[in-house]
């Protein structure tokens, strides 16, 4: 059996409308992507011009000789030449400081005070790095160790 056959009508081939619609469609985007380009240089050209043929507006004033000194002033920051670096002579804990960033001080004045020595060994002794505050954590690492879980 062949398709003439079966009495089915076999549909014909698309016309060229839809083609040429697509055509058409293709190249007015083409056109109008061209067009925007064509618009964007045109843009740049005169601004480079407009650079290029640029004279700055620059005022001028006919020099005079002055008799005397003439002020100027100038925008600006004053740095040292030289800086020294203070450090301060207290080492161990300091327990009490007596003056402050800015104070004036004088000569053989005491600037902080430290604590005696028996409170620093008290503070060492009661402190959580001590030998007993050690042992009693490995005992209690020991025992967790030995625990089996259930």
């Amino acid at each position: 059996m062949s398709a003439s056959d079966s009495g089915q009508d076999i549909p014909p081939p698309p016309g060229m409308t839809p083609f040429l619609l697509v055509l058409l469609i293709a190249l007015g985007l083409i056109g109008w992507g061209a067009y925007g380009q064509w618009q964007r240089d045109g843009e740049a050209t005169r601004t480079l011009e407009a650079i290029r043929t640029l004279v700055p507006h620059v005022r001028t004033v006919v020099a005079e000789r002055a008799d005397g000194p003439v002020e100027l002033t100038l925008p600006g920051e004053t740095r040292p030449f030289l800086t020294a670096a203070i450090a301060a002579r207290a080492t161990g804990y300091i327990a009490e400081r007596k003056i402050d960033i800015g104070s004036r001080v004088k000569a053989g004045t005491c600037s902080c005070g430290s604590p005696p020595p028996t409170s620093i060994s008290n503070w060492f002794r009661r402190g959580p790095n001590s030998v007993s505050s050690r042992r009693r954590s490995s005992r209690r690492t020991r025992r967790w160790s030995r625990r089996r879980p259930t």
